[in-house]
């Protein structure tokens, strides 16, 4: 049948781009990390947690940026005017 092949070929797209995508996390991941146990030992507390803070603001704004509302968003605010 003409239509398996498409599906097989999609199927492995598929896959390859989830590997790709946990791939891409994890190293996103690792690199936070590393760069948190670096500036641990190099910042004093204060300004340490003051990064934290930040750091995590700013990681919840990444997120929403991949759940697409970074195009919903500007769209709307230009709706309101």
């Amino acid at each position: 049948m003409e239509g398996d092949g498409v599906a097989t070929n999609l199927k492995t797209k598929a896959v390859r781009g989830g590997v790709v995508a946990l791939v891409a996390e994890c190293t996103d991941f690792a690199i936070r990390f590393g760069s948190v146990a670096v500036l641990a030992r190099l910042l004093v507390p204060e300004y340490f947690g003051l990064l934290s803070m930040v750091t995590a603001i700013t990681s919840i704004a990444e997120r929403f940026k991949d759940l697409g509302l970074s195009w919903c968003m500007p769209s709307r605010l230009f709706a309101l005017r």
